[in-house]
């Protein structure tokens, strides 16, 4: 089986592929992941040596580095999608810390769980209900709102790195809600001209047609 745990800004997304003759171990692996998990030190500092690792990765790349600027030019210091992540404030965040946030959001009202495959539906209905017996429902904190920035006219940053030897332009804006009804059609007019990084149309004009790599 392969396992796959990720988070952002808005949800956590742990996943588990396996054959259907092995669905148990999904089963088993991930209700343990998601409804007791121990948060062992060990783990906890390899994971922040591999977050500062990607942060000094990210000041070294110029267009990561330029991202990152750019997020929170946009967003600013007032909303999540605008903070950026600093080694201090990474060293600041404790055993105790993960373990009360798990504690206040990993509820079963609070999660979605999806199954896709070759499966006998109330097999393994039986199965999550084994494996996810005594995973407790409590109340839910409620969630901060943030209020989104209203630009007006424009705004540049320049950031100068005189040790890197090529430069990152960003430009960009607000998007559009992911509930709005052009949301689709707007991602793939985006992607069509721009967005892609080696299709788009920009960059078949400027790395194929103008030679520039």
């Amino acid at each position: 089986a392969t396992f796959e745990a990720r988070a952002d800004v808005e949800e956590t997304f742990i996943t588990c592929q396996a054959r259907a003759a092995d669905a148990e171990i999904c089963t088993r692996s991930i209700a343990e992941l998601v409804a007791w998990p121990t948060f062992p030190e060990g783990e906890i500092r390899g994971v922040r040596d591999r977050i500062e690792n990607g942060l000094r990765a990210v000041r070294e790349d110029p267009r990561r580095f330029a991202l990152a600027h750019f997020e929170n030019l946009l967003w600013g210091e007032d909303h999540p999608r605008g903070w950026s992540i600093t080694p201090e404030a990474l060293a600041a965040i404790t055993r105790e810390d993960l373990t009360a946030w798990h504690a206040a959001f990993f509820r079963p009202s609070n999660a979605v769980l999806v199954v896709a495959g070759v499966v006998d539906a109330k097999a393994f209905e039986g199965r999550l209900a084994r494996a996810f017996a005594g995973w407790k429902n409590g109340d839910l904190p409620g969630h901060p709102t943030f209020v989104e920035p209203a630009w007006t006219g424009w705004r540049v940053r320049l950031v100068d790195r005189p040790d890197q030897d090529e430069a990152s332009i960003v430009l960009g804006h607000l998007g559009i809600a992911n509930a709005d009804a052009d949301r689709i059609a707007a991602m793939l007019v985006s992607q069509s001209l721009g967005g892609a990084r080696y299709d788009s149309r920009f960059a078949r004009i400027t790395r194929t047609s103008g030679g520039h790599r």
